[in-house]
């Protein structure tokens, strides 16, 4: 059964994003990998994780309980993101209230 999902491309592109973070992290190929944009690189690795899980949980290669996994992450990113827009806004909005002559300084 392990086997079986080791073969799925979801696995094998979260094997190689732990590859790569682990490459990240010794000075010698980390200083390389941040020369070249390895960032770029592990950011798009975890996203075509999440995605590659979602696609392989909608055709039925894993069960169908994975694909919470990319919307509750997602969801849970974008929440956090429009909190964050709602409080800036907020206190905004009691700065403008409170000096609004400085707004313009900044």
């Amino acid at each position: 059964m392990l086997r079986r999902y080791l073969s799925l491309f979801s696995s094998r592109v979260f094997l190689f994003l732990i590859v790569f973070l682990a490459l990240e992290y010794f000075p010698l190929t980390g200083g390389f990998l941040m020369l070249v944009r390895g960032s770029l690189l592990a950011g798009f690795l975890v996203h075509l994780f999440f995605a590659s899980l979602f696609v392989e949980a909608l055709m039925g290669r894993i069960p169908r309980v994975f694909i919470l996994v990319p919307i509750f992450v997602y969801g849970g990113y974008y929440a956090a993101y429009f909190r964050e827009a709602w409080q800036v806004e907020q206190l905004s909005q009691k700065l403008r209230a409170t000096k609004p002559w400085q707004n313009l300084r900044f």
